[in-house]
């Protein structure tokens, strides 16, 4: 596990520098709520990851919360698929095509 837990460190390491560099950029899909709930889940999920990647000092202090962030980080994944879903199903606005092909 400890392995896993370096390569998550890594890839979210290399993630978070590409976005906050040039990365995709690409305009808001959506406006209004479901601009302000896509925006507030992804930085949700962000904050949850970093807190999956702790130190050594920190895992006693932070240990009781490694299996709640991580149970709360999928079911958060799940409602964004769905929302996902959502977007090309009911909405049929492009978002899911848009978000697969990085347009």
């Amino acid at each position: 596990m400890i392995s896993f837990g370096l390569a998550f460190a890594g890839v979210f390491a290399l993630r978070v520098i590409w976005r906050l560099s040039a990365g995709r950029r690409l305009p808001p899909a959506a406006t209004g709520w479901l601009r302000a709930a896509g925006t507030g889940v992804h930085g949700l999920l962000y904050l949850l990851m970093a807190a999956q990647i702790v130190d050594h000092e920190q895992r006693r202090f932070i240990g009781g919360l490694h299996d709640t962030v991580a149970w709360t980080i999928v079911v958060l994944a799940l409602m964004h698929a769905l929302a996902g879903l959502f977007h090309h199903y009911i909405l049929r606005d492009g978002v899911l095509r848009r978000m697969s092909s990085g347009r």
